[in-house]
């Protein structure tokens, strides 16, 4: 007497749940790619808030030469080339010059005005030597300035 081998039941899935699934992963690549467009879109946009807010800020014409945004795990914006210009004039050094920063924040820091930034780390920055101003640019130029609570874009207390 030959030995039968038990089979498991074969299982269909049901039509309406392949349905299901297929829609499911059609949608998570639209998302996935409407993200990465967003992704694309958002350093030209978000480099022209920043520049507005920091225009109404100072009071100044301001300039940011280089501007990139990361959105993950949270807020990342690194840059270059930050002058403050008063009253739109190029012909005399700017009021701030600032060689490279970089800010962290939370994603939500993106839609409050002002931004509310947890960090910003300043790099070789210096101010116009006057009268008015006690400190001499060349005391601080080339040093890394780490500003916990950034009253440029008003840390919110926890």
């Amino acid at each position: 007497m030959p030995l039968e081998i038990a089979r498991p039941p074969v299982t269909t899935i049901k039509p309406w749940i392949k349905y299901a699934l297929i829609i499911f992963a059609v949608v998570v690549v639209i998302g996935a790619i409407l993200i990465a467009i967003g992704l694309h879109y958002a350093d030209p946009y978000l480099h022209a808030r920043a520049v507005a807010m920091l225009e109404e800020k100072f009071h100044s014409d301001v300039e940011i030469k280089d501007f990139h945004i990361s959105m993950f795990p949270g807020l990342s914006i690194q840059g270059g080339g930050l002058a403050l210009h008063k009253d739109g004039r190029t012909d005399v050094p700017p009021l701030i010059a600032i060689e490279e920063f970089s800010a962290h924040a939370g994603i939500s820091a993106v839609w409050d005005k002002p931004w509310k930034i947890d960090q910003i780390k300043i790099k070789a920055w210096s101010l116009p030597s006057h009268r008015k101003l006690k400190i001499s640019p060349r005391n601080i130029r080339r040093k890394i300035f780490l500003f916990s609570s950034a009253k440029l874009f008003q840390k919110t207390p926890s």
